[in-house]
């Protein structure tokens, strides 16, 4: 081996690095604004575009999904929500489409049908193979029949009359005013009418569509569907006679001994008569009047008449038999005490009926009540009973006893059935008193309203979808309270309170509730949103760790739903401050939510006053000591940060040679370095504090040193001594294992005449020919070069030109390989520089570097193997002396170089500890 030399480099290690924080300010979205452009519709779909459009119209807007043909939803302009339902069917969709109510009678060639009523009835036009009536229910059918032939019929007004069905019998039916049920009487003229087989008993078919169940009820009967929703309904059937008639003179005889004016007296006299009209509907007033049972099998209604009623020489004909068949949605009822009731009744008395008194015509004395039960009032069960603003029932008051108003209550009942009685209707709670008097001679019939919001908010307590309510005479003793009533509605006005904000945050800066504020003027936010949809204002509260309220801001109107921002003036917050706010919505009604939650934080508003310490640790293959000159490119090195007396600090932001310290790590962290270039280097440092504040900075400047030869020996020293100068002044001289090693070196041998004096080389012929040094000349773990000029005459064995080792092995060789060897691109011997990948007594790992240049025995070549750390890869130079280098190309070295503190060895390696 001729003159060789190392050279060492550096490596860089990579540093971990955590953007810094920006704050700044984040206003919350604008209020709501107004659209002079957007449509003023009378109808929207949703509840909540229907609050918008009424807010900004100043009109009623109708929700159309919650309309039905009993209720209807609208949108106040002020914010609240207003259910209107009828007893009455107020619309109908039987064509597809939304439409009014229209029962006027239609005869055509399938039979007689109504324009528009609330259920689709066809009435029997004659026609043998048609049924009474027919009736279709959101696709369910019902069919009623007769156990007798039907006629053509006569429509007449509202009625349709099958005359002489039986001798002396006609079939009235007549459909209720909405169209929604229709009312069925036999009106049998004399009691030898009566006295026909086929009246004392009746059996009337029935049929309902294969998804619809019949089942007794109260001595009717109903239709429910699969998930027990009542579709349609019959009542216990009833007969009553035409008592009333008779009592005409006596009524007229009464009204002239207490002197009524001829005027009172025909205008009574004319409304008897139009009630007389009304008689297929009901009884009268006077009318001796009876419940029947019937019986229900699978396709038929049996009614068995009353004979006590048809054979008692006191009844007045004609005589009426009524069945009664309807949807049962909305339903009323009249009850009286005799056992009597009335469903669905058009117009019926409450109070005391007696038979004395003037004026009077009652058959027999007895009480009646009223109740109405409205449905469709899913929207009150949906919300709380301090919702409601306010609860109205209002009756129209046909009739009273007299001119001289008497008090009548409204009461919440218990719910009913189109088996109804006295008997079975609970009287829970009176709600309200009207003193009232509504007699048509007196010219005031008119619509009575009762305050019921009692009852309203129980349908609200109990989540219920319907209310059942009652009138009844305040004074059930007397007949003077003796009123009669027609439909009823019931309106209730409500304005749910927002709901509790949520989504509390602080979004400038941003920092979630439970963090550290770096501001003393942050925005804090929340979510607001009203059930109602009304558009909402929030007010926000700041209070102290104790509660107590420190600063309070409302913000303007927005939207439901829109996130709310309030700016915290300068001022309110202390640093190291505990505090907290909370947040509630009042919508356009005045209805204000609970507080929310709390959203703690504490306030930073100080950063750091004194910049951080920087130190260098030591035990690192370079320590960059402030203002010194050291290591190396690709030589790492380590940095602590101290906090510098600071209390809060958290994180330290820095950077190598990065003003904008774009990385940044914890407390008791050490930050690796591994330079790529030498020169002076600047390492910027800052603490942040909890609040993300930083403080001053830090800035510390090192210089890494630039690379420089660490070994060069010329083996050219005169007299043949047993040790070798190291001529690149890093002071590293080799002792020879033998003074005799010595011979000429490769400029010797290949120019005579031109080779300096004493220009030498060892020639390595046994085991134990070696040079070395006294501690490691090679960086190791670092970038580093090593070049040697070599001549080999033996290619049968590896050899090993130069090394340095570790403990138990070689961190590398560079040397040559025999033929065979696997790390050689071919057959024969190669040149190799070999990096050990662990310091193991083991068999040997690492990486391998072969050069594809072919092996001479007996010529000089030069060989430089390199190891870039930075890049991670090793490569092979060998070029012939004087000519060009032929490179390996690079090899990864994927364990990275070896630390080694052996000595540097020429002419020998180090193998499993030998």
């Amino acid at each position: 081996m001729s003159a060789g030399s190392a050279w060492w480099g550096k490596r860089s290690l990579v540093t971990f690095a955590v953007g810094a924080v920006v704050l700044g300010g984040v206003q919350g979205p604008p209020a709501v604004a107004d659209s002079t452009d957007a449509p003023c519709d009378a109808v929207a779909a949703s509840d909540a575009e229907a609050v918008q459009v009424a807010a900004r119209c100043g009109e009623d807007v109708e929700v159309l999904d919650a309309r039905t043909e009993w209720a209807t939803l609208y949108a106040q302009p002020d914010g609240q929500m207003r259910l209107e339902s009828s007893i009455d069917a107020v619309r109908t969709k039987v064509s597809g489409e939304w439409a009014g109510i229209d029962a006027s009678l239609v005869v055509g060639t399938q039979g007689v049908t109504m324009v528009s009523p609330a259920v689709q009835m066809t009435f029997s036009g004659g026609a043998d193979d048609q049924p009474l009536v027919r009736m279709e229910r959101d696709g369910h059918e019902l069919t009623f029949d007769v156990p007798f032939d039907l006629p053509e019929p006569v429509v007449s007004g509202g009625t349709v009359e099958y005359q002489a069905v039986l001798p002396d019998v006609d079939l009235l039916v007549t459909p209720d005013r909405d169209g929604s049920g229709f009312s069925e009487v036999l009106r049998v003229a004399s009691p030898q009418a009566a006295a026909d087989p086929a009246i004392q008993s009746l059996a009337f078919p029935i049929a309902v569509s294969d998804e619809l169940t019949l089942s007794a009820v109260g001595g009717g009967f109903v239709a429910r569907d699969t998930e027990g929703e009542q579709v349609f309904a019959s009542p216990a059937p009833a007969m009553w006679d035409s008592s009333t008639d008779e009592q005409a003179p006596k009524l007229s005889a009464s009204l002239a001994a207490v002197g009524s004016d001829a005027a009172a007296s025909s205008s009574l006299l004319s409304g008897l008569h139009a009630d007389r009209a009304a008689r297929v509907e009901g009884p009268l007033d006077g009318d001796q009047r009876s419940m029947l049972e019937s019986k229900l099998s699978a396709d038929a209604v049996s009614v068995t008449p009353d004979e006590g009623m048809l054979s008692d020489p006191d009844t007045v004909w004609p005589v009426y038999i009524d069945p009664v068949v309807g949807v049962g949605s909305s339903e009323r009822v009249g009850i009286s005490s005799t056992g009597w009731s009335h469903y669905q009744f058009s117009d019926e008395g409450m109070g005391r009926c007696g038979t004395t008194g003037s004026p009077m015509y009652c058959r027999e004395v007895f009480t009646e009540r009223l109740v109405y039960q409205f449905t469709g009032l899913q929207p009150i069960g949906d919300v709380d009973p301090g919702d409601l603003t306010s609860a109205v029932m209002s009756v129209y008051g046909s009739s009273s006893y007299s001119c001289t108003a008497y008090p009548v209550e409204a009461w919440w009942t218990g719910g009913i059935n189109s088996g109804a009685t006295w008997s079975n209707v609970s009287w829970l709670a009176g709600l309200s008193t009207q003193v009232v008097a509504h007699k048509a001679a007196c010219g005031n019939q008119r619509n009575i309203e009762w305050n019921v919001l009692g009852g309203a908010q129980q349908t609200a307590a109990q989540n219920a979808a319907q209310l059942t309510l009652g009138l009844k005479a305040a004074d059930e003793s007397s007949s003077t309270g003796w009123k009669r009533y027609g439909g009823a509605t019931l309106t209730i006005t409500y304005n749910q309170a927002p709901s509790t904000p949520s989504a509390l945050s602080i979004t400038s800066p941003k920092v979630t509730c439970g963090g550290v504020v770096n501001s003393a003027t942050p925005t804090l936010s929340a979510t607001a949103q009203d059930p109602n949809g009304d558009t909402i204002t929030t007010t926000f509260e700041v209070r102290n760790a104790a509660g107590t309220k420190l600063w309070s801001t409302s913000t303007g109107s927005q939207a439901s739903g829109s996130a709310f921002a309030v700016k915290v003036p300068a001022g309110v917050l202390a640093d190291a401050g505990s505090y907290g706010y909370v947040v509630r919505a009042t919508d356009t009604g005045g209805r204000v939510s609970a507080w929310s939650g709390t959203c703690a934080f504490t306030a930073n508003t100080v950063p750091p006053s004194t910049p951080p310490t920087v130190t260098a640790v030591t035990g690192q293959p370079a320590v960059y000591s402030e203002g010194q000159r050291s290591g190396g490119v690709g030589v790492v090195g380590r940095f602590s940060f101290g906090t510098n007396g600071v209390g809060d600090v958290r994180t330290f932001r820095y950077g190598f040679d990065d003003s904008a310290m774009a990385s940044s790590v914890g407390l008791n962290v050490q930050v690796s370095y591994t330079p790529t270039k030498a020169g002076t280097h600047t390492l910027y440092v800052q603490s942040v504090d909890a609040g993300g504040l930083a403080g001053p900075r830090r800035d510390y400047q090192f210089t890494v040193d630039v690379p420089g030869a660490a070994g060069l020996w010329l083996f050219d020293e005169s007299g043949a001594p047993a040790s070798a100068t190291d001529s690149s002044g890093a002071g590293h001289p080799l002792t020879l294992s033998s003074a005799t090693l010595r011979v000429p070196g490769v400029l010797a041998e290949l120019d005579p005449s031109g080779a300096p004096a004493n220009d030498g080389a060892l020639h390595l012929a046994s085991a134990g020919d070696q040079a070395t040094s006294a501690a490691p000349v090679v960086a190791t773990a670092g970038s580093y070069t090593v070049t040697a000029f070599v001549k080999v005459d033996d290619l049968t064995a590896a050899q090993t030109a130069v090394s340095q080792g570790a403990t138990h092995t070689s961190a590398f060789e560079l040397g040559v390989r025999p033929a065979g060897d696997p790390a050689c691109p071919g057959a024969e011997a190669c040149w190799a520089f070999t990096l050990a990948g662990a310091d193991s007594a083991s068999a040997p790992s690492g990486t391998t570097v072969a050069s594809g240049v072919p092996v001479a025995a007996g010529q000089w070549v030069f060989l430089a193997a390199e190891y870039d750390a930075a890049a991670g890869v090793a490569r092979l130079y060998v070029a012939d002396p004087g000519g060009e280098p032929v490179a390996s190309g690079d090899v990864p070295v994927p364990a990275g170089g070896l630390f080694s503190a052996g000595a540097f060895v020429v002419g020998h390696g180090l193998a499993a500890d030998i």
